[in-house]
């Protein structure tokens, strides 16, 4: 590859990274990112290995997760901070450790914020008050969902005041992923 895109000036305000932008660069920019995840996946097993190494493997949970994913002109935006399709919002959530049945895939839908709820689940911690969020401890542990249809219905002033009108008229869906590890 010989083009501008080389990861680092693809945020700047002179950035050749553009929807009218060759389809070679296109291709450069989606495999920096790919190698990204990539690396993140080696650096995990190297932190496994690691684990196993020092018998700690089966006494540590590990959570994996990211607080945005990225649009590469899919729908006319690239990034992460313009729009709320599957591609910027639907994001890993990914536990592994003592307790957690291992294999499962979830389809329903998880937020980062039962992240807290589930963490103080796990440990038999209480909450320090009312927290937002339902704890994911019955699915991880069982592969079962035990909760109430309904249950941790936002409080009214959580929610926000205008619906979200997607530019292709296609419908905005909530991020729905959740693995666990062996």
């Amino acid at each position: 590859y010989e083009g501008p895109i080389d990861g680092h000036n693809v945020t700047s305000p002179d950035s050749p990274v553009r929807g009218d932008m060759d389809p070679a660069d296109l291709k450069r920019l989606i495999s920096l990112y790919d190698g990204a995840i990539h690396f993140v996946d080696a650096e995990l097993a190297r932190l496994f290995e690691g684990l196993r190494a020092r018998g700690l493997e089966e006494d540590t949970l590990v959570i994996v997760t990211a607080d945005h994913g990225e649009e590469f002109f899919e729908r006319g935006s690239w990034g992460h901070a313009h729009t709320l399709y599957d591609e910027v919002i639907q994001v890993p959530l990914i536990m592994r450790g003592p307790g957690v049945k291992g294999g499962q895939r979830w389809p329903g839908q998880v937020r980062h914020v039962d992240l807290l709820p589930t963490l103080l689940d796990l440990f038999d911690l209480q909450a320090p008050g009312r927290l937002h969020g339902s704890s994911l401890w019955p699915i991880l542990s069982t592969g079962v969902d035990v909760a109430s249809p309904g249950e941790d219905a936002p409080d009214e002033d959580e929610l926000v005041s205008a619906p979200i009108e997607p530019t292709d008229g296609k419908p905005v869906r909530r991020p729905a992923f959740m693995e666990t590890s062996r």
